[in-house]
């Protein structure tokens, strides 16, 4: 609970902090909270809600793009420099990551392979707009055990069902698709695992753990 009150006060300050162009103010206290709250409660407590909170605040027409995009800058900067500092933990499991074509919002790829980094789960970032033939075909390469999806609110449903479905038909079968972001709820995909809250993360992580695993 404690961690969360820093979250929220966080947030509100980062927000207030963009909107004034504190470029300064705010990369400091960035790397301040996650100093403090470490990378998993960072990325939970604040990377999350403030990315939801500059979406709210951006359907209001209360930010502006130069603020999502600087914002957007100095969180993805953060977050690699926590993936950096992962780099020696270990991992015995591996993660794909990507958006379909036509999605650009990036930062939720970020902050599951920062997750997934400090989970001892290696992440494979393909990155965003991913072709379904090339995730397929990187998750084959890479011998991932798992593929990870984002989609984003703003996204056409149709057409991200649609290049998800390609993705599960042609990935091989001991390779499970998982699939989250603010707009997997509106997804029409089978054979997926949604994914939309960090402890069903946490679930899928454990099932993967436990899994035997590429051989």
């Amino acid at each position: 609970a404690g961690s969360s009150r820093t979250g929220d006060a966080a947030v509100d300050a980062i927000v207030d902090g963009v909107l004034a162009g504190d470029i300064n103010g705010v990369r400091t206290e960035l790397r301040r909270l996650a100093l403090l709250l470490g990378p998993k409660a960072f990325v939970t407590d604040v990377a999350a809600p403030l990315t939801s909170r500059v979406g709210e605040l951006w359907e209001r027409g209360a930010v502006e793009i130069r603020h999502e995009h600087l914002l957007t800058e100095l969180l993805t900067t953060q977050l690699r420099l926590l993936m950096a500092a992962a780099e020696d933990l270990g991992a015995d499991r591996s993660v794909l990551l990507a958006t379909p074509v036509g999605e650009q919002h990036g930062l939720g790829l970020e902050m599951v392979a920062v997750y997934l980094a400090y989970h001892q789960v290696q992440p494979r970032l393909l990155g965003v707009s991913s072709p379904p033939d090339q995730i397929v075909d990187a998750a084959v390469a890479l011998r991932v055990d798992a593929v990870g999806l984002t989609v984003s609110a703003a996204a056409d449903p149709k057409a991200a069902s649609s290049q998800i479905r390609d993705v599960v038909s042609s990935l091989p079968a001991r390779v499970p698709c998982w699939v989250g972001g603010g707009g997997a709820g509106a997804l029409d995909v089978r054979g997926t695992r949604r994914i939309q809250t960090w402890r069903e993360l946490d679930a899928a992580i454990q099932e993967l753990r436990s899994s035997p695993g590429i051989a």
